[in-house]
Parts: structure tokens; sequence; C-alpha cells
């Protein structure tokens, strides 16, 4: 896939961060969820929208207002908390909030979330 380019292994790097441990604790239903708030949560803050504004996730981010540059600044954060390195190119492969969540639940991270069928 051109959007990854390498996804957490072990178990130990996994648990590194608090995001990833507490989407490993959740039950496996409840993680694609929990999963969107927290692309969400970096969305809004990358857009300076309040945590509780209305967050359209059928819409192209770009579209909402969100660079090239700010797509960066998204994906490092979202690196950082999940434990995965994620392309550049897959927030414009996967522009919605939701299809680039999926994608990530179910491409880069698919120890937690089951592989893409």
């Amino acid at each position: 896939m051109s959007g990854v380019v390498r996804g957490a292994t072990e178990d130990t790097a996994a648990d590194a961060t608090d995001d990833r441990g507490r989407l490993r604790s959740l039950p496996r239903p409840d993680r694609p969820t929990a999963l969107l708030e927290i692309v969400c949560a970096e969305i809004r803050t990358a857009l300076l929208m309040d945590e509780d504004e209305y967050l359209a996730t059928d819409q192209s981010m770009f579209e909402l207002g969100l660079s090239s540059l700010l797509a960066v600044e998204v994906l490092e954060r979202l690196a950082e908390r999940l434990g995965c390195t994620v392309s550049s190119t897959a927030l414009f492969s996967y522009p919605t909030v939701a299809g680039f969540s999926d994608f990530l639940g179910s491409t880069v991270m698919p120890d937690l979330f089951g592989a893409r069928p």
C-alpha cells in the first residue's frame, strides 16, 4: 500500500503510547469509534476548532480547510499518539476523516483492528 510507511510491530512498542494502549484495551468492536475520535481531535486541533465543534467526517479535510502543511503536522501528531508512521500521501489518498480513520485501522494498525479484506 502506498500510504503505509511502517506500523509498530512489537507489543512493547505498540503499548508505548497511551492512545494505542487505550485502543488495545478496548473491545475490538469499540476500537473504530475510539480511533475516529482520536483522528477527529487532531483534525479539529489543526483547523483551530473547538473540541465539541461539529466536524463532518464524510467531507474532504482539504475542503474543510486543511492545508498540506497542516496535514503533515496532523500525521506527526497521530504518529506520536498511535505509535505508527504514515506516509504524507495517505491523507490525500483518504481525504475524509472517516476514510482516513478506516485506513489507519485496517492498513496501518491491523494488529488492533484486523486487516482489510
